[in-house]
């Protein structure tokens, strides 16, 4: 039964889109945890990331720091503040692409003026990631 493997996540995207977009999505749950599940930072790091403005992470209640907040703080963030008019490109192959997806996906919901939309994603070979809602998100 593929709803044993589903896990229900925020939909970023109402922000944008309120009278089109739903509530919630369904995603697969062991990409959610692998992305989104507590961030695996050594105490400095996470103090160190912990001490920045809980807006500039974009938490939504309930979440923890994540290896997305990580990824996205720690090295995207710097490079693309460092670079100007740069955008964002993310690319995967397989597992890698599945991540690729729901990070672009949430890359590009964050108001955070340094990713300049629309974020690019490349996968190859993707599994499936989400329900019919989260590809029409």
């Amino acid at each position: 039964d593929a709803t044993l493997w589903m896990k229900d996540m925020p939909n970023r995207m109402k922000q944008f889109d309120p009278q089109n977009q739903p509530d919630v999505v369904r995603v697969h749950a062991g990409f959610w945890y692998y992305l989104f599940g507590k961030s695996s930072l050594t105490e400095t790091e996470y103090n160190e990331l912990a001490k920045l403005k809980p807006e500039l992470i974009e938490l939504i209640e309930g979440e923890e720091i994540s290896k997305f907040d990580e990824i996205l703080q720690f090295h995207v963030l710097p490079l693309l503040k460092k670079n100007p008019g740069y955008t964002l490109s993310v690319t995967g192959h397989s597992l890698g692409a599945s991540l690729a997806t729901m990070f672009a996906f949430r890359a590009a919901t964050s108001e955070n003026e340094a990713i300049i939309k629309p974020v690019t994603c490349v996968s190859v070979a993707s599994p499936y990631v989400g329900d019919e809602n989260y590809r029409q998100a």
